[in-house]
């Protein structure tokens, strides 16, 4: 090796340098490498050699590729965005739709305890109805009475003194009693006993 630019020449076997011409010389000048022809030659190597050309296949079918998942990504990203405004929208029409629902239910439940109370209200009135017409005399009762009024009426005809006249009063009555509820008169006094 030698100088620069003077490498392609050869000492010859004196140990002299050869003549070089002018021409020579300027053209082992110009072909000193400038930093743009290095990177160019640099380049048409690597292109030439094999391995740097599938070293380059890989890396364009690698960006290829990447750049196919990613538009694939933003595609997905994009109807997922859509899908989600969509279950937004669904979401906020099922809260209104459930909130409807719960205003006509509450709605219902308080007519229908409004009813409840009212039941409850006329429940208490028919208890205490009851109560106060249990203490009521019944129709035994009144039949009873009916009979002892009879039967002291007759006594008083007869005879105000005497108990075998008691008796046979009693007996008698009961006896009208009877024939009363068999007869006509009972339909009349079933009538005018509910006006």
């Amino acid at each position: 090796m030698g100088f620069a630019g003077f490498s392609k020449f050869r000492f010859d076997k004196t140990g002299k340098l050869p003549h070089i011409t002018h021409r020579q010389f300027n053209c082992s000048r110009t072909r000193q490498r400038s930093p743009n022809s290095n990177i160019m030659e640099f380049i048409l190597s690597f292109l030439k050699n094999p391995i740097s050309i599938a070293a380059l296949s890989g890396l364009g079918v690698g960006l290829l590729l990447s750049l196919f998942i990613l538009i694939k990504t933003r595609i997905y990203r994009r109807e997922l965005d859509d899908e989600i405004a969509d279950a937004r929208y669904d979401y906020r029409r099922l809260e209104e739709q459930m909130n409807a629902q719960m205003r006509i239910s509450a709605k219902a439940q308080d007519e229908l305890q409004a009813r409840i109370d009212e039941q409850q209200q006329r429940i208490h009135h028919l208890q205490t109805s009851l109560e106060t017409l249990s203490q009521k005399p019944g129709k035994k009762e009144l039949r009873q009475l009916q009979l002892y009024e009879r039967t002291l009426e007759l006594m008083e005809q007869r005879s105000p003194n005497a108990m075998l006249s008691w008796e046979n009063a009693q007996t008698e009555a009961l006896e009208q009693m009877a024939a009363i509820d068999k007869g006509l008169k009972p339909m009349l006094r079933k009538v005018f006993k509910s006006e």
